[in-house]
Parts: structure tokens; C-alpha cells; sequence
């Protein structure tokens, strides 16, 4: 594949992130599918929605990044308060949303992820979205590569992302059609 200049992960242990990532996405569309998925459905303080499935994909994450990589302590959206104070304390972390898009999830939209990053000294050396409806993974690391991965019955099957020299004059960005103000 190619991800051999990634910081603190060698190419087995991407495999089984990416081997969480679709556990946790069978977790997520067990709920998605369900006809109680909106009766599930709590505040946050900051009033964004947290679901079951919100909660079971952070424990199946968790506790399975916690094994693949003992050594790196993980910090998840849906982590206690403690774990916020704590992470500036930590010089490589994963930072993990276990249902990005939960709004989307809600709506049935399709539109929303897992996401993890990990991070050393404050910045991403490797990360994962991965598309629970579709399967799909994207995984990449800077000044490595980036991969669009499926799971196949002998492993994970990668294709690169090209992507063309950027441009800032002419860049183009994307924001969420949940996140619009007048601003934007």
C-alpha cells in the first residue's frame, strides 16, 4: 500500500483500525436501520444530538484502539470531561468521532463517518474517514499518501487518491449544509 512512513503505526495496525472502523460501522447501521432510532436520541450540552449508536461505536473504538495501540491514549468526542483536561498532557494521542454526522445519521441522509486522527505534537500524521453506509474508507498520512480502501474476505483492497498540486488561488472548500450561517 505504501503507509510505511507513518509515525507510530506500522501496516498491521492500520489494518485493524480500519478493521474497527467496519465493526464499529455494522454497530452504527444496526441502529440506523432500526425503527427505534429516534427514540434514542439525548442532548449534548452544546444541544447537538448523541445517539446510541453515537455511543456504541465510541466504546467498540475505544476499547479497540486501546488494544492495537496500547501505548496511545485515545481521546473520542464522546470521551468524559477528564480526558479533554488531561489531552494536552499527551504528546501523541487519537482523536476519534465516532459518528460524525449525527444530524445526517438522524435524517437517514447517509452523509455522515467515523473519523479518527492521530495525532503527534499537535498535528495529524495519519487519519481515517470511513462511509459506514457505502463501505468505503479513505485513509492517508502527510507527505505519504492517500488510499481509498474496501474491505474484501482476504483483506483490505487499497486504490491511491491522486489529487492535484493545490493551488490557493483557485481552492475550492466544503462545509456542511447543517453548519451554514451568513458568514458562509
Amino acid at each position: 500500500m505504501g503507509l510505511r512512513g507513518v509515525v507510530h503505526l506500522n501496516e498491521l495496525q492500520i489494518e485493524q483500525c480500519l478493521d474497527l472502523c467496519a465493526e464499529a460501522s455494522k454497530e452504527i447501521l444496526r441502529h440506523y436501520e432500526s425503527s427505534e432510532m429516534r427514540t434514542e436520541v439525548k442532548q449534548k450540552e452544546d444541544r447537538t444530538p448523541l445517539t446510541k449508536a453515537d455511543l456504541a461505536s465510541h466504546r467498540l473504538l475505544f476499547d479497540g484502539l486501546a488494544r492495537v495501540t496500547p501505548k496511545i491514549p485515545v481521546l473520542s468526542e464522546e470521551s468524559d470531561e477528564q480526558a479533554f483536561q488531561e489531552r494536552h498532557k499527551w504528546p501523541v494521542l487519537w482523536m476519534v468521532d465516532p459518528l460524525d454526522g449525527t444530524r445526517e445519521f438522524l435524517d437517514r441522509t447517509s452523509e455522515f463517518t467515523i473519523n479518527l486522527a492521530l495525532i503527534d505534537d499537535h498535528r495529524p500524521v495519519f487519519g481515517v474517514v470511513y462511509c459506514p453506509v457505502t463501505a468505503l474508507a479513505y485513509l492517508g498520512a502527510p507527505g505519504v499518501g492517500a488510499w481509498r480502501g474496501t474491505q474484501q474476505p482476504e483483506g483490505w483492497l487499497y486504490e491511491e487518491v491522486r489529487t492535484r498540486p493545490l493551488d490557493s488561488s483557485r481552492a475550492t472548500l466544503l462545509a456542511s449544509k447543517r453548519h451554514k450561517n451568513e458568514k458562509q
